[in-house]
């Protein structure tokens, strides 16, 4: 058990969200986590590029008390959130390909509601982010998302240090 999903789910019961967008998948854990908090008609929507993982989900997903809550699409998420600008979420969980944080940003802040919380993982990336030595490409891209989101009037925010950093903001 990850305390990072520990927070995912704990944040999730406190909002009782109706949409959750979930951009990374990977194993479903941190799905199922979120999932917990889901009001009772919620849903969850979860994209994940690696369409190789489909099976496992099939079973571990799939099979758990979620599975009617969770629907998984496979594809790369900057090229599916545009088709989904009619759909709102509450809460918003990003934990994808880091160089693409920026873009997510922006992607998500078109779907997400008025007063909806944003989570951003990794956003410290071990604390690379703080050391100017470093300038990898998901380096560089995670200290543009941090500076997007802090320099946003759309969004009150900050950086909790857990694990390699969670971002939590509400939008305005």
């Amino acid at each position: 058990m990850c305390i990072r999903d520990r927070f995912l789910a704990f944040i999730s019961k406190l909002l009782k969200p109706q949409n959750i967008l979930e951009l990374g998948t990977f194993t479903g854990y941190s799905s199922l986590c979120l999932a917990e908090g889901l009001s009772e008609n919620g849903k969850l929507l979860t994209l994940e590029v690696n369409d190789e993982l489909e099976s496992f989900h099939e079973k571990f997903i799939k099979s758990s008390n979620f599975s009617e809550k969770i629907d998984i699409q496979y594809g790369d998420a900057a090229e599916i959130l545009p088709s989904l600008e009619k759909e709102t979420f509450d809460l918003i969980f990003i934990d994808a390909n880091k160089k693409m944080y920026p873009q997510y940003f922006e992607l998500c802040t078109r779907v997400l509601k008025k007063g909806g919380v944003l989570l951003a993982d990794n956003v410290l990336w071990w604390d690379k982010v703080v050391n100017e030595e470093i300038n990898d490409p998901e380096t560089l891209a995670l200290r543009k998302f941090n500076q997007l989101i802090n320099e946003s009037d759309q969004f009150s925010s900050f950086i909790l240090p857990l694990r390699d950093g969670i971002t939590i903001a509400q939008k305005k």
